[in-house]
């Protein structure tokens, strides 16, 4: 079993810091949801032509940086 870490003398900052994690994808910040998903886009135009303009228009928002923030 592990000993427990001493906590004492670290900045609270410093006490829930456990690792680099590296296995994470980038955020997909400046993408368009939309035109970076082939199997969604196939399925839109498939199902619902009509809406292939306005689910770009989503796409490009959810990449936007502003929105990601909020």
């Amino acid at each position: 079993m592990n000993a427990p870490a001493d906590l004492h003398g670290l900045l609270p900052a410093e006490r829930h810091e456990t690792h680099v994690v590296l296995n994470q994808a980038s955020p997909g910040i400046g993408q368009n949801a939309l035109s970076g998903d082939a199997v969604l886009k196939a399925a839109i135009l498939r199902e619902v032509p009509w809406a292939v303009d306005r689910c770009t228009d989503l796409g490009a928002l959810v990449g936007d940086e502003r929105i990601r923030e909020l």
